[in-house]
């Protein structure tokens, strides 16, 4: 985003591998709900660079249309987060290779 006082302030600046000194310019984080067919953005959170993916999604739940389904990537895997998507759609969640789940079907 662009290199203001206003922004850093607000949404900060990651770190570098090169010493103490921080990135060229501030970054915003973002997490999204997206219709996957037309790429349209149904729902976003944004935050700061120092707040985690997983905390932005959690706040993404919302109600989905029937038949509607639902992916995320292994990072997002909770019992929470799977809840709260499972009253309105269907999911489908990656796993990561090391987690053993029990088959229901």
């Amino acid at each position: 985003m662009a290199d203001s006082p206003t922004n850093e302030a607000a949404f900060g600046r990651p770190g570098n591998s090169r010493g103490h000194d921080k990135s060229s310019f501030p970054q915003v984080r973002m997490a999204c709900l997206i219709e996957v067919g037309t790429h349209l953005v149904l729902d976003a959170k944004l935050a700061g660079c120092r707040t985690g993916e997983v905390t932005l999604v959690k706040r993404l739940p919302r109600p989905c249309g029937p038949g509607e389904l639902v992916l995320a990537d292994r990072e997002f895997l909770g019992g929470p987060l799977w809840r709260a998507f499972t009253d309105s759609a269907d999911l489908l969640w990656r796993v990561p290779a090391n987690r053993v789940l029990p088959v229901d079907r």
